[in-house]
């Protein structure tokens, strides 16, 4: 597999002035998000499960306006960035089946949207911080 800045829906996407979605699932691509998600300014909606990416969030994730994040099935790492946090508007995270790890960051009560986290096997330890009685 290659890397997924060579995918062909992505570099369409990346090409493309007013992309909103990109669902790039059950591929072969190795490798990290690129730094150049960072140029997908109208994305609201970002779909790679099981893609085959791996490795650390880049922290442009936060200049985006995402509204669903789907990571499940990818070797996604924590620590998870700091600017996922910012992404106010995002309704949808999935985690799920991914190499994530550590106790749960009090920070993902800031994601006030949020209507769906599935965190489910991943190696999160602890329990939920108390920020999250406010979700």
């Amino acid at each position: 597999g290659g890397q997924l800045e060579d995918d062909s829906t992505y570099t369409s996407c990346l090409t493309s002035n007013n992309c909103t979605s990109l669902s790039i699932t059950n591929a072969d691509l190795t490798g990290t998000l690129p730094e150049s998600l960072s140029q997908l300014s109208s994305l609201t909606a970002l779909e790679l499960h099981l893609s085959g990416v791996s490795g650390l969030l880049p922290t442009e994730i936060g200049i985006l306006t995402l509204i669903a994040l789907d990571l499940a099935g990818t070797g996604v790492k924590s620590p998870l960035p700091t600017q996922l946090y910012s992404l106010g508007h995002l309704v949808e995270l999935r985690l799920n089946e991914t190499d994530i790890a550590g106790t749960l960051p009090s920070e993902l009560s800031r994601l006030t949207a949020l209507q769906v986290l599935d965190l489910s096997d991943t190696r999160f330890s602890g329990s939920l911080p108390p920020e999250f009685s406010s979700l």
